[in-house]
């Protein structure tokens, strides 16, 4: 270092000064008197051009040593500078001391820092709090002294494989007396820093978890295993998992709100599958509302607000309206949600529950209705004659075919049991019957029927189950082709023909 060698340098200069001072002024004076007895005897001439070198070389020592002097007082510009850095570090390691000493000593977990041989070099105000004892009490005292004995060669092996091991270790939980004499429970993790010439030693951090074992203790009072509350707690992770992963894919997203005084949504909590279908995310839900958020279709908006201002009691509801999302289409919900109604504020509080997008179901639900009026005037007007019976045997259907065919009208069947079936042909026919209400399919089944005017005749029919919007099949419809046979009695009574 500079200042290390300016130190060295400042002895042996400031004994030369004074020298080379004397020199000057002697060699002066010696010059003005060789000077005089040169001009009084010539003789002397030859000394006098020696006394002109000697000045020559006074001269040249004089510049030399005001050279030597600027140096110097470069040197000393320099030591000066060195010295006000070396104040400004000391004075920021002082603040970083008294920092780190007042961290120290208001922080809740306690440090201790142990020598080799686990003696208690160092330890941190915060013991006083966690176990009662003043900091310089422990000063020198053996570690383990105080650890429970059940956890003590635990806590020996801890310390010794500290001492192999310069990373930080895992941490380690054992009881250690207090000065009551109860027992603390405390967590501590290691740090071996006996290579560290600024530590040298090992440093244990240490947290009060007296709080969290007895609560430990009352759950396994309870007779829970702790096992069990472990595999509880990661199933409880892994359906929290599942549904945010379900919430991410599904059509259907959950929903928390707050309801202020002024009538404020301030939504709490949202699954993520709402960004899926309203293409808002949660964030400018929270920031812009529910209600007030344009969101709702304006022809549905005071539907919704009638419903949660009409509550005068905590309730469940359930409604369906349409949403516009932020791409400008329109799509519908089915909400399904639970107000809780507040009688000390004498209004509503809190509002959460589960909206499902039903916007295909809608649309089906069209489709299926404009099929639906298709196929009620494909029968009105087909040719064929086409009855419907529920699963009870019960004529649900009659077109107009059917009327022409077998002389009943529709409001003299509707409702009741099949009246074209002769008694010695039901048997059969309901054979058939049931095995259509199993998703069977009959084609050109022959069968003998019966007019309102009791005459008989033959036909061929077809049947298709008939579902519900699930899918379910709630009876069989049949079709009658327009082939009539004569009677079978008018064969029996024709007269036998001939063949040669």
């Amino acid at each position: 270092m500079l200042s290390d060698k300016l130190q060295a340098l400042e002895p042996q200069i400031n004994e030369l000064l004074p020298k080379i001072q004397n020199i000057t002024t002697t060699l002066k004076k010696q010059s003005v008197s060789l000077h005089e007895v040169a001009i009084s005897d010539p003789l002397l001439v030859e000394e006098n051009k020696t006394l002109e070198k000697l000045k020559t070389i006074n001269h040249k020592l004089e510049v030399k040593v005001m050279q030597q002097a600027s140096q110097i007082r470069q040197l000393e510009k320099q030591l000066q500078d060195e010295q006000k850095k070396h104040i400004r570090s000391n004075q920021l390691l002082a603040k970083s001391e008294a920092r780190l000493q007042s961290i120290v000593r208001n922080a809740f977990d306690l440090i201790i820092v142990l020598e080799a041989d686990m003696r208690v070099q160092y330890q941190s105000p915060a013991i006083e709090q966690i176990l009662g004892y003043k900091p310089e009490d422990r000063i020198g005292k053996l570690f383990g002294e105080l650890i429970h004995p059940d956890d003590l060669a635990a806590v020996k092996s801890y310390l010794d494989n500290l001492l192999e091991q310069f990373e930080p270790h895992q941490t380690i939980e054992f009881r250690k007396r207090h000065a009551n004499n109860s027992w603390v429970y405390l967590e501590a993790i290691g740090s071996n820093c006996l290579h560290d010439s600024s530590v040298g030693g090992i440093i244990i951090n240490l947290r009060d978890i007296t709080e969290k074992k007895q609560h430990l203790e009352k759950v396994l009072t309870t007779n829970i295993d702790i096992n069990q509350f472990r595999e509880t707690e990661a199933k409880v992770s892994q359906l929290e998992f599942r549904d945010r992963k379900f919430s991410q894919i599904i059509c259907e997203f959950g929903y928390d709100f707050t309801v202020l005084s002024d009538g404020v949504f301030v939504c709490e909590w949202m699954t993520e599958a709402f960004t899926a279908i309203a293409g808002y995310t949660l964030e400018e839900l929270k920031s812009l509302g529910w209600l007030h958020f344009n969101l709702i279709h304006p022809d549905d908006e005071q539907i919704v607000w009638q419903q949660i201002q009409s509550c005068s009691s905590s309730c469940s509801e359930e409604s369906e309206y349409r949403i516009i999302t932020k791409n400008g289409e329109v799509r519908w919900l089915r909400d399904s949600k639970q107000i809780i109604w507040d009688d000390e504020q004498n209004c509503v509080t809190r509002v959460y529950g589960i909206c499902q997008d039903i916007t295909e179901c809608k649309r089906s639900q069209v489709a299926l209705r404009e099929t639906e009026r298709i196929l009620q005037r494909f029968i009105k007007v087909a040719s064929l004659a086409i009855i419907g019976i529920d699963v009870n045997g019960k004529v649900t259907l009659w077109n107009p075919a059917a009327e022409k065919l077998f002389g009943w009208m529709l409001p003299e069947v509707e409702g009741n049991r099949l009246s074209i079936i002769p008694e010695e042909h039901k048997e059969n026919f309901y054979t058939l019957f049931h095995s259509s209400l199993q998703g069977e399919v009959h084609n050109g089944v022959k069968l003998h029927l019966k007019k309102k005017d009791d005459l008989l005749f033959e036909n061929y029919y077809s049947t298709v189950p008939m579902r519900d919007a699930t899918g379910k099949i709630i009876g069989t419809m049949y079709i009658f082709s327009q082939v009539v046979e004569e009677p079978f009695w008018v064969r029996y009574l024709r007269p036998p023909t001939l063949r040669v």
